[in-house]
């Protein structure tokens, strides 16, 4: 029998270009009233997706299921090994999925063909470890590896420490091993993998320069540049990278502070770099850069000045219950729904599948960084700015326009129970749709009143994971279900 554990690193969660709020249209051709097309149900809890061929990938606790877009129909479903072993969660490509399966003295890494659901190959290495986890691209299958210090040390992902430690990547095509590089740090992380780098940041310790990105071609494995940020006297964490326009952005942990530099993408030089407090959303767009935390912040992308800065209450959104939780170690079964459905709603990390009773694997096994849900927090486009903020007390819509001078904001509130509140990745020319509880709402621009609602649920209690628009057809995430919706 298995268990799931949350692992909470930290809430300050960093994101990768996998949950980053980049399609922020304007002209969402899907409008209200809507209709369910079809349902699915997944087998398990969902911890990512992927969309791509007209088909959806979803990896959950059980495995990988792959469903057709246009029907709602199962094409194959891959099961996770039933042994004691622990399962990362799976990073996609738009050809395949790979995840790691750790045993102590004999680790795998999987790659998984989205074609038929078949492995493409099994590559075994009491070596393999992953910070966060596997990355690819149609070519390549990226990790970091090199064998533990001590296995019991993994416990902690801020005490994790390798003997050694390398970059390596491996052919899609037949697993072989393409080029191994040695790094220097034993505690560097993954950051990214595009279709032609790999993005590694290093030297995250207590005193000296902090965190530093190594920027290697993604085909051959050569060092293309060392990034050393300016302008930091703290410790801070670089969450994540994203190119744009050729250029290279880094931003803070999800929640965290820290910097948001642009970089040459082809000498590592930094072009500016301005301090964000409590990121939340990275938004970038050909004129201005969106940093949304307790502020929305519209930064020029020539030159990093601010053009406005438009104060939202900050989210304190009270994790409390949840720690109490860990603290307790209330992990039955009974409970293993509300945990995960408000862990992929609010930035924390899953920790992978825990096989119990098994002594000699450690407690937690971290896969973060990876997938923190498919949440909407943050909307920009030239209709406006949209948020949702959430704390103690109560859960607000907030609306704004991009005026620099004019500060004025309209809230919409949501009972207290709404805490999964998400928007969906666009509006059309006079609304934006939200989801809660299985529920979906059509909120008016700008002033959030609802024009619209519906309930998805059949009558099930669910947390709504988020709302995914794309080639007009907009797909509700539950945390049991996936539903196609159009307009009627």
């Amino acid at each position: 029998m298995r268990t799931i554990l949350v692992f909470f690193v930290s809430f300050f969660a960093c994101i990768n270009l996998q949950s980053q709020q980049i399609l922020n249209s304007a002209d969402v051709k899907i409008k209200s009233p809507l209709k369910s097309v079809w349902e699915f149900k997944t087998n398990s809890t969902l911890l990512n997706q992927k969309i791509t061929g007209g088909n959806c990938y979803i990896n959950t606790l059980s495995g990988i299921q792959a469903i057709s877009l246009t029907d709602g129909k199962q094409i194959w479903n891959y099961d996770f090994p039933k042994d004691k072993s622990i399962s990362s969660v799976v990073t996609f490509s738009d050809k395949y999925g790979a995840y790691i399966n750790y045993r102590k003295n004999s680790s795998s890494l999987i790659l998984i063909d989205l074609s038929n659901g078949k492995e493409k190959w099994n590559i075994k290495s009491r070596e393999i470890w992953h910070k966060p986890a596997a990355m690819l691209n149609d070519k390549f299958v990226i990790c970091l590896n090199g064998p533990p210090k001590d296995w019991n040390d993994l416990i902690e992902y801020f005490d994790m420490k390798l003997d050694e430690s390398r970059i390596s990547a491996f052919k899609t095509e037949d697993g072989k091993l393409a080029w191994e590089t040695m790094l220097e740090d034993n505690e560097s992380d993954l950051l990214e993998v595009t279709n032609d780098y790999a993005f590694v940041s290093y030297d995250f310790s207590s005193s000296g320069p902090k965190n530093k990105i190594k920027c290697f071609t993604s085909k051959e494995g050569n060092l293309k540049w060392d990034y050393n940020p300016s302008g930091m006297s703290s410790k801070v964490m670089i969450g994540g990278v994203q190119i744009f326009n050729n250029d290279v952005y880094t931003f803070p942990q999800y929640g965290g502070s820290g910097q948001l530099a642009r970089i040459n993408i082809n000498s590592g030089d930094e072009k500016w770099n301005v301090s964000v407090f409590d990121q939340r959303s990275f938004i970038p767009s050909g004129k201005t850069i969106f940093n949304s935390s307790m502020v929305w912040q519209n930064i020029n992308p020539g030159n990093g000045d601010k053009v406005f800065a438009k104060s939202l209450k900050k989210s304190s959104f009270s994790l409390g219950s949840l720690f109490s939780v860990m603290a307790g170690k209330l992990f039955g079964q009974s409970f293993i729904g509300a945990i995960i459905g408000l862990a992929a709603i609010t930035g924390s990390h899953i920790a992978g599948l825990f096989p119990e009773g098994d002594d000699t694997a450690p407690e937690f096994i971290p896969t973060q960084y990876l997938f923190r849900g498919l949440q909407t927090e943050d909307v920009a486009n030239n209709k406006g700015l949209f948020s949702v903020v959430k704390d103690d007390e109560e859960v607000k819509f907030i609306s704004m326009n991009l005026k620099s001078d004019d500060d004025k904001k309209t809230e919409k509130k949501f009972p207290k129970s709404a805490n999964d509140l998400s928007l969906s990745n666009g509006t059309n020319e006079n609304s934006i749709f939200a989801t809660s509880k299985g529920k979906v709402y059509s909120l008016k621009i700008p002033d959030g009143s609802v024009e619209w609602e519906k309930d998805f649920s059949n009558g099930v209690k669910e947390t709504s994971l988020g709302l995914i628009i794309n080639n007009d057809k907009m797909y509700l995430f539950t945390d049991g279900k996936i539903s196609m919706l159009i307009s009627e």
